[in-house]
C-alpha cells in the first residue's frame, strides 16, 4: 500500500512543478504585447493601452513588440527632424460616411418600429371602441323594448328598474352612442 501512495504524491509534485514551469514560460509572451510603465503613483503597471502622453521616457519600461520599439510618433519626429521637414499631421474630416449610413439606418428602423407600434395601438382602440358601440347599441334596444329589465344587487338579490332608472340609463346609452 505504501508504493501506490509514494506514486501519487511523487505525480502530484511533478504536476505542481510542470505548472509553475508552464506559467514562467507563458508570462513573457503574454507581456511582450504590452505596455509596461511607472504611473504618477510610482507603481508598475501593465496595460495594453499606451500611458499617457505626460508619462516621462525614462518611466516606460517595456512596449508592445519588444522593450526597445519606439513610440510612432516619437519615430516620425526623428525621421522628420532627420529630414529637416515638419512630420505629417493627420487629417481628420470629421466626417465618417459609414458611421452616418448605419446611424439613419437605425434611425429609420427605429421610427419605422414605432410608427407600426402606434398604428397597432389605434387598431386596439378602434377595436374596442366598436365593440363599446355595439354593446351601448344592444343596451338601447333592450332599453327601449316594453321587457321589464332587472339587474343583481350586492346581496345577488334580482331587482327591477324603475320607468325614472330605465330613463335615465337610455339617456346615458344614447350619449354613448352619439360618441361612435
Amino acid at each position: 500500500m505504501k508504493k501506490p501512495i509514494q506514486l501519487i504524491c511523487s505525480c502530484a509534485i511533478f504536476g505542481l512543478t510542470a505548472l509553475a514551469h508552464s506559467t514562467s514560460v507563458a508570462q513573457p509572451a503574454a507581456t511582450s504585447n504590452a505596455w509596461v510603465y511607472i504611473n504618477k503613483a510610482g507603481i508598475k503597471t501593465f496595460s495594453d493601452v499606451a500611458p499617457p502622453a505626460d508619462t516621462p521616457e525614462k518611466n516606460i519600461l517595456s512596449r508592445p513588440g519588444g522593450a526597445f520599439a519606439a513610440k510612432p510618433a516619437l519615430a516620425a519626429s526623428v525621421a522628420a527632424s532627420a529630414s529637416g521637414a515638419e512630420p505629417a499631421k493627420p487629417r481628420i474630416s470629421g466626417r465618417n460616411a459609414e458611421l452616418e449610413s448605419r446611424l439613419k439606418a437605425e434611425a429609420a428602423s427605429k421610427k419605422a418600429s414605432e410608427a407600426a407600434e402606434a398604428k397597432a395601438e389605434a387598431d386596439k382602440v378602434e377595436a374596442s371602441k366598436k365593440v363599446a358601440c355595439a354593446a351601448a347599441k344592444s343596451n338601447q334596444a333592450a332599453l327601449k323594448s316594453d321587457n321589464r329589465i332587472s339587474t343583481i344587487n350586492a346581496k345577488g338579490e334580482r331587482e327591477f328598474l324603475s320607468d325614472q332608472q330605465r330613463a335615465e340609463r337610455l339617456q346615458k346609452t344614447e350619449s354613448t352612442l352619439a360618441e361612435c
